[in-house]
C-alpha cells in the first residue's frame, strides 16, 4: 500500500474517531439531562459538595472530549492537509456541538444546585421556634 494510501485511511480513521467521540459526548450529556428531568439523580446530589463535584466531573470529561476532537483534526489536517478547510470546518463545529451539550448538562446542575438550597431555605423559614424538635 502507498503512503497516500495509508495517509488517506489514517485520516478516515481519525475522522471517524472524533465523530464518535463527538457522538458519545452528546449522547451523555442528554442521558444525564433525562435522569435529572427524571429525577433520578435526587439519591446522588444531597449536598452542595455533591453538586461541585458532579459539575467539576463534567466540566473536566468536556474539556478531555475537546482536547481529544482537537488532536484528532491537527493530525487529520497534518496528513491530509489539502482538505484543511474541511478539517478545521469540522473540528470547531465539533468542539461547539461538545460545547453546547455539555454546557446545558452543566447549567441544569447548577439550577438543581440553586434550586436545592432554595427549599432549604424555605424549610428553615417555616420552621416554628416554639417548637421543641422531635
Amino acid at each position: 500500500m502507498s503512503d497516500a494510501a495509508t495517509n488517506f485511511d489514517m485520516a478516515g480513521k481519525l475522522w471517524d474517531l472524533a465523530n464518535l467521540i463527538t457522538g458519545f459526548a452528546a449522547v451523555q450529556s442528554m442521558a444525564t439531562l433525562f435522569a435529572m428531568a427524571k429525577d433520578e439523580w435526587a439519591q446522588t446530589l444531597t449536598s452542595s459538595k455533591t453538586h461541585k463535584q458532579v459539575i467539576w466531573g463534567t466540566v473536566w470529561f468536556n474539556l478531555l472530549y475537546i482536547v481529544a476532537i482537537i488532536c484528532c483534526g491537527l493530525e487529520g489536517y497534518l496528513i491530509n492537509g489539502q482538505n484543511g478547510v474541511a478539517w478545521l470546518g469540522t473540528t470547531i463545529g465539533r468542539v461547539v456541538t461538545i460545547l453546547l451539550f455539555g454546557g446545558t448538562t452543566i447549567v441544569t446542575f447548577l439550577g438543581h444546585k440553586q434550586q436545592e438550597e432554595r427549599e432549604e431555605k424555605e424549610k428553615l423559614k417555616n420552621i416554628d421556634p416554639r417548637q421543641s424538635p422531635k
